[in-house]
């Protein structure tokens, strides 16, 4: 029989001040995790979104609760707005979760990892399916007797790019 190797993974979650839970909380799983990646996680009675967060987990005795589900259609947020956000939380007194959560769009925290992915890939439908117009060029041959040219060069500023094609 093989046994799982967990692995322990500190996530940042969005907890009510006076609780005093402003640091990332330990949790384990089973796979390897990306910085910034969003997942869920419990909270007590519930199951909360919340952000893999960077640093060493620490060493807490008894029983980690586990990542309960990935969002792997999102890609994981990048370690300089992690950075940031720990910024803006230390700046405002608040928790990093409380920051990191409620600078991403509502819908990221209500929506489970196939509601998304659905949504992601309507999305790429709808804009592969909208054709990108070609570019405009000048409809004279020379760009001074253009409208848009003449106004313009008129208030010193550079021609559109029509003309300058």
């Amino acid at each position: 029989m093989q046994k799982l190797v967990t692995k322990r993974v500190l996530v940042a979650v969005e907890t009510p001040q006076h609780t005093g839970l402003g640091a990332p909380l330990d949790y384990r799983s089973e796979r390897d995790l990306a910085v910034g990646s969003l997942v869920r996680v419990p909270l007590g009675r519930r199951e909360v979104p919340g952000l893999v967060w960077p640093g060493l987990p620490g060493d807490v005795p008894g029983e980690l609760k586990q990542v309960q589900a990935v969002m792997g259609s999102l890609p994981p947020l990048p370690k300089a707005w992690c950075e940031l956000v720990e910024f803006a939380a230390g700046y405002y007194q608040r928790g990093v979760g409380e920051v990191a959560l409620s600078v991403l769009p509502p819908e990221l925290r209500r929506l489970d990892d196939a509601q998304l992915n659905q949504r992601v890939a309507k999305l790429r439908k709808r804009t592969a399916a909208t054709p990108v117009p070609p570019a405009r060029r000048c409809p004279r041959s020379k760009p001074t007797r253009c409208s848009a040219c003449t106004n313009a060069r008129a208030r010193r500023r550079r021609p559109p790019s029509c003309c300058t094609a």
